[in-house]
């Protein structure tokens, strides 16, 4: 299963997320994922597991949401990591505009506090990040 944050917007076919393994992710920083784009086998077990291990504070969340939840929960199998095509962090891509390709990307994760549903855009919002929003709305 390949799993969506609602701030995603794809951009291409991604259907070659279907061969990866569980749990393919992009890398957030450090040795941690991130969370708004990722390929998981859905299995009962490990359902349970995380289930229990949440009710019964097992594990912490390193932000207090799924994301630092995942990442102490799949560490101890690590993760297969994802390029970065495939979950293009929106501040990565207004300040970095000549460290990618853009036919490459296939994913565009807005993943801050700009979510690109909002019209009204904060004072000081740079003319890429205002570019970004635009291509959401296109």
């Amino acid at each position: 299963m390949i799993y969506l944050d609602a701030d995603c917007l794809v951009l291409k076919n991604i259907d070659e997320l279907f061969q990866r393994p569980q749990l393919s992710a992009a890398l957030d920083c450090c040795d941690h994922f991130n969370s708004g784009v990722m390929v998981l086998e859905p299995n009962k077990k490990t359902f349970d597991d995380m289930i229990y291990k949440l009710k019964n504070k097992k594990i912490d969340s390193y932000d207090g949401a799924d994301q630092g939840f995942l990442n102490s929960y799949f560490f101890k199998y690590s993760f297969h990591p994802l390029s970065f095509k495939y979950n293009a962090d929106q501040y990565v891509l207004a300040r970095n505009k000549h460290a990618y390709d853009e036919n490459e990307l296939k994913v565009i994760h807005y993943s801050h506090e700009h979510k690109p549903w909002l019209k009204e855009q904060p004072e000081g919002f740079n003319e890429n990040l205002k570019s970004l929003h635009k291509f959401w709305w296109k």
